[in-house]
């Protein structure tokens, strides 16, 4: 999709909610978001825009090389085609901003054909092939944690919050027991305690922002301010390192420098360097890292070939995955052994139940755990669960889709933090409610009988006659859908831009 069908869409939603009358604060939020959603496709054309350049013949030297560009002008590419180079030499100017006057400076910012106005799909194109993108990890906890200890603030800082400040900046993944939530009332109380630092630091800009009705927050804006004064002072001294190795490429993005590959050709020892020349030259120690930007299908790719190589020990694979099958939806469908001892305990408990007294429903007696097999005589439901529901068939009789909903029912119960149980009693009774008519009663196995189909209400499965005379579904491959199921989809591709991990995430809330 280009700019304007986002822009055409995200107007459509805001029509519909900006409707007469009082605002709840969830309209009023949503309000906000889709306006900031229109603004950023604009200001993505108009970036893409100011990158715009015309283009101009290049008059080869060598007559070789004119004689390939002859040949791919006709289409007829090799692969050794070497094309005319179309990056532009632009001199940008950085500034601070001047909606608010402070003593410090803050961080610096670039016109709109600056690369660090550019978001990170148009720089992946633009100016990753050429240039390493280098940041400050984890750049305001690092500032905040060093300005503490510099200024040696009175009081100090309680032991017990300065242990979790110094884990939490220090160490990539949070400690384990803020990952219980068990510490969020020290990191509030840090904090609270750093705006107040913040703001006898720098007092007067602080009195400024109070008086600024624009600022809402002002004990926040004052302790961005102080670190990112101090992160402006690092990355002067590290673009004044970089600026001496004279690159064909430099920009500035705020935690961060883009910089020429040429002048990184080892780019550890370059990160090292770099390092080391901002402690000397301010008496920060920061951790400089290279960012990666990956398309979507790189990283579909990357996270394939990562599948492919990964080992992963029986404890692992039985904590991640409550099946062990081929991706191949025509090959059999293998159960973990912990379910098949489940499935083992409840047909044993059927068995003892089919040996008691019971009157029969409608002159049949229904198999608990087959979603349409009955039998007049009790004497035959008692055969047909020693008979059927068996090791060999992973005691189940009717087919692989049952076994299919037994497995998202004991994923949905451990998901769920819930204990599962009566999965095969369960799994025949979905199967019974949702496929209309219901299939004869003396078919052991259904699978070629009933498809799923996936709807923006929930899958489900229906009778195979319904696809013919009632439904109205698309089908690609052996999957069969609904036009609601497929909106859900665009719409919700569009508003994560299309990305995997949180498109799944969100379709999944949506449909349960």
């Amino acid at each position: 999709m280009n700019d304007e069908n986002l822009s055409a869409f995200y107007s459509s939603l805001l029509t519909n909610l900006q409707k007469k009358g009082r605002r709840s604060n969830d309209v009023a939020e949503a309000v906000n978001k889709y306006q900031g959603l229109v603004q950023k496709v604009k200001d993505h054309g108009d970036r893409l825009s100011a990158l715009l350049v015309s283009k101009r013949r290049l008059t080869e030297k060598k007559s070789v090389e004119r004689s390939v560009h002859a040949e791919t002008s006709t289409g007829e590419a090799t692969p050794d085609t070497k094309w005319p180079s179309s990056l532009v030499t632009k001199k940008i100017k950085y500034q601070y901003s001047t909606k608010q006057k402070y003593s410090v400076p803050a961080r610096r910012y670039s016109g709109m054909d600056g690369a660090q106005s550019m978001s990170r799909r148009l720089q992946k194109h633009a100016v990753d092939p050429h240039t390493l993108d280098l940041d400050i990890h984890n750049c305001a906890f690092q500032v905040l944690h060093q300005i503490i200890q510099k200024t040696q603030p009175k009081p100090a800082l309680p032991k017990d919050l300065a242990d979790v400040f110094e884990e939490v900046t220090t160490k990539r993944a949070p400690p384990e027991n803020l990952k219980k939530n068990e510490a969020m009332s020290s990191l509030q109380k840090i904090s609270l305690y750093i705006r107040w630092v913040a703001m006898n630091l720098l007092y007067d800009d602080y009195m400024s922002l109070k008086e600024n009705k624009d600022k809402t927050f002002p004990s926040a804006s004052i302790m961005s301010l102080m670190w990112q004064s101090v992160e402006d002072m690092i990355v002067q001294a590290w673009a004044e390192h970089v600026i001496a190795l004279k690159p064909k490429h430099i920009s500035l993005h705020f935690d961060g420098i883009r910089v020429s590959k040429e002048v990184a050709s080892n780019v550890e020892s370059h990160i090292e360097e770099c390092q080391e020349v901002i402690k000397e030259k301010t008496g920060f120690t920061v951790s400089i890292v290279r960012k990666t930007h990956g398309t979507f299908r790189e990283l579909v790719a990357e996270r394939g070939a990562a599948d492919e190589e990964s080992d992963f020990s029986a404890e692992s694979e039985k904590a991640t995955s409550s099946r062990k099958h081929s991706e191949d939806p025509e090959a059999p469908l293998v159960i973990d052994d912990g379910i098949l001892r489940m499935l083992e305990d409840e047909v044993k408990t059927l068995l003892e139940q089919a040996k008691k007294p019971k009157h029969p429903v409608n002159g049949r007696h229904q198999c608990p755990g087959c979603p349409f097999r009955s039998f007049k005589e009790r004497r035959r439901l008692r055969t047909h669960l020693e008979k059927y529901h068996v090791l060999k068939n992973q005691y189940v009789s009717s087919g692989t889709k049952q076994l299919k909903v037994i497995l998202a029912l004991y994923d949905h119960a451990a998901s769920s933090q819930q204990t599962p149980s009566n999965l095969l009693q369960k799994s025949a009774s979905l199967i019974r409610d949702s496929v209309k008519p219901p299939l004869p009663a003396s078919n052991n196995l259904i699978d070629k009988q009933i498809r799923l189909i996936h709807d923006a209400a929930g899958p489900r499965y229906v009778n195979v006659c319904q696809l013919e005379d009632e439904l109205h579904v698309r089908r690609v491959r052996n999957r069969y859908y609904t036009k609601a199921f497929g909106d859900l989809i665009l719409k919700e591709a569009v508003l994560c831009y299309a990305q995997a991990d949180e498109l799944q995430h969100l379709c999944f809330i949506k449909v349960y």
